[in-house]
């Protein structure tokens, strides 16, 4: 028996028929599962897996466990008639994560309702949502993820204040999983009396490969011929396209260029803004991704906004190092809107001009990026995709402008939110909030 969902009213606009038993499959993935390796997908849905990956019911990614599948639109519809109000891709991974760790480690997780110590009384943050587990070291509460290659110093820190009077007056550990042998180490040695660091990394493989989530553009085969080296745009007849009466003046002036001084211009994009959509390299520089050997790359799904959850992006992002790449993809994202928002304004990739947030870690109380015009002063530039409540904007405004900026200028990625915040923060602004898009 099939059962046909209404039609999305967001993403790609169809029906999708499946089967009782996968729809179960899906409702377990939705609530439970988190992620399932390529085996676990398998074996839902056997020679039908590419029909879910293509009908969107499921998204593929590339993690340090290799390839994982989450739940996408489609699949949500399927089994709960709405597409939106869904976790984030790195929340669905880092369950997955956790649920394959404690099961190669040979621990398990313990039941609300089971006899047992009811460890997780003592998580009242509920921040990092620690599991109670049975493990060989008794019942402890455990965390862990893989963002980044696990948790940094800052968030053992975070635990440490948090839980470490409670753990050794309780008698308890608190572990963290972690895909890194080394991250965090010296410090959970300090902290042994209650803090457990176990480095465990399951693995997702296809036909014995184990996909990376990081990639290295390799040269480009011209099968002997020389690359076309001409500028994208030449001649008149494109200033009356349509499709270019709108681009800002410093895409026009790239496009106009060579292929080869487009790709050095791209370079010293990536440089600058340390990250960047294959779609943004295609619109602002008439370039694909093999244009630019070596770059690092990852291919990834995304929600372009925090409002707009159906609408599922598959993208590819360059990034600038390996650290970059190795952040989530929300941050990736961030950073590919804050450039969007210095393309939008004309901005060359001086840095004397604009000084982007090119750590590894997003600053809060720092703008995303600082723009320095010609007549002097400094600028705050703030990407919101959505997740910013009023206290959250009214804090990063005030604190900018305690800092001395002349002037915020804040950018979001629906219209929708657009209008909200121009009525609620337009008074506080010196331009109209801008509306950027960085995935097509």
């Amino acid at each position: 028996m099939t059962v046909t969902p209404p039609r999305l009213t967001k993403g790609r606009n169809q029906t999708v028929p499946i089967t009782d038993p996968e729809k179960n499959a899906l409702e377990r993935l939705n609530y439970d599962d988190g992620a399932w390796t390529h085996a676990e997908a398998t074996a839902v849905f056997g020679e039908r897996l590419q029909y879910a990956l293509d009908h969107r019911l499921l998204g593929a990614f590339d993690t340090l466990m290799g390839t994982m599948y989450v739940i996408l639109g489609h699949g949500r519809f399927t089994i709960i008639n709405a597409s939106g109000d869904a976790t984030s891709v790195q929340s669905q991974i880092t369950k997955a994560y956790l649920r394959l760790s404690i099961a190669q480690l040979g621990w398990r997780v313990i039941l609300d309702d089971e006899p047992s110590r009811k460890l997780t009384q003592f998580d009242w943050s509920q921040k990092r949502k620690m599991l109670h587990v049975k493990t060989e070291f008794g019942e402890c509460l455990v965390t862990g993820h893989m963002r980044g290659g696990g948790y940094s110093r800052q968030a053992l820190e975070w635990l440490t204040k948090r839980f470490k009077s409670t753990a050794l007056s309780r008698n308890f550990y608190v572990v963290v999983l972690t895909p890194s042998p080394n991250k965090g180490r010296m410090y959970a040695k300090k902290q042994a009396s209650f803090l457990k660091l176990i480095t465990v990394l399951p693995r997702s493989t296809i036909s014995d490969q184990l996909s990376t989530r990081i990639k290295v553009m390799p040269p480009r085969d011209w099968g002997g011929r020389e690359p076309d080296d001409r500028p994208y745009l030449a001649g008149t007849g494109w200033l009356k396209d349509p499709r270019y009466q709108n681009v800002p003046d410093l895409t026009k002036q790239t496009l106009t260029l060579s292929r080869t001084d487009r790709i050095d211009a791209a370079w010293r994009a990536l440089e600058c803004d340390a990250a960047m959509s294959s779609a943004q390299l295609e619109r602002h520089f008439g370039l694909e991704i093999a244009d630019l050997e070596g770059v690092r790359y990852v291919e990834t799904i995304v929600r372009s906004s925090k409002d707009m959850s159906a609408n599922e992006v598959k993208t590819v992002f360059l990034t600038a190092s390996r650290q970059i790449a190795n952040g989530d993809d929300t941050a990736l994202a961030h950073r590919c809107g804050t450039a969007e928002i210095r393309y939008m304004l004309g901005v060359d990739s001086d840095p004397a001009r604009w000084q982007a947030e090119v750590r590894g870690r997003l600053s809060y109380e720092n703008p995303d990026a600082v723009y320095v015009p010609e007549s002097g002063g400094e600028i705050a530039v703030e990407f919101d995709a959505g997740s910013y409540g009023p206290r959250v904007i009214d804090r990063k405004l005030r604190t900018f402008k305690e800092r001395g900026f002349q002037e915020t200028i804040w950018a979001v990625t629906t219209d929708v939110r657009q209008r909200n915040l121009t009525k609620k923060i337009g008074d506080q602004l010196k331009r109209d909030v801008m509306l950027v898009n960085w995935w097509e």
